[in-house]
């Protein structure tokens, strides 16, 4: 799903993101994660970029339920490139709002 050349406002390659997500999420224990609604893509091939929003849910037992709250609304950008194979590959994600609260990579939890 991730492309080779990944690469955002904080992650230099695809290993970067990929660390940083097994890392950050290792300790959360997220019940669900729902996707409620997407914007109509934005396709000029060979990219493409869809802006989403989605609900987590965690775990009671989790400590950002025990501390924080139980789930959280999320809003993103998702840009993709067309791959030589035909496929979609995401190349690059921007989060954009946390409970409608503007955010960046550099404020999401390390």
């Amino acid at each position: 799903m991730i492309a080779d050349d990944y690469q955002d406002g904080y992650h230099r390659t695809k290993p970067d993101l990929i660390t940083r997500c097994q890392r950050t999420l290792a300790n959360i224990h997220i019940h669900r994660n729902t996707i409620t609604s997407r914007l109509i893509p934005e396709i000029s091939s060979p990219t493409a970029k869809a802006t989403i929003f989605a609900t987590t849910t965690f775990d009671q037992k989790s400590w950002v339920a025990q501390s924080y709250k139980s789930f959280l609304f999320f809003k993103g950008e998702i840009f993709f490139a067309k791959q030589p194979d035909s496929s979609w590959q995401i190349t690059r994600i921007n989060p954009l709002e946390v409970d409608k609260q503007p955010i960046t990579w550099a404020q999401i939890r390390q």
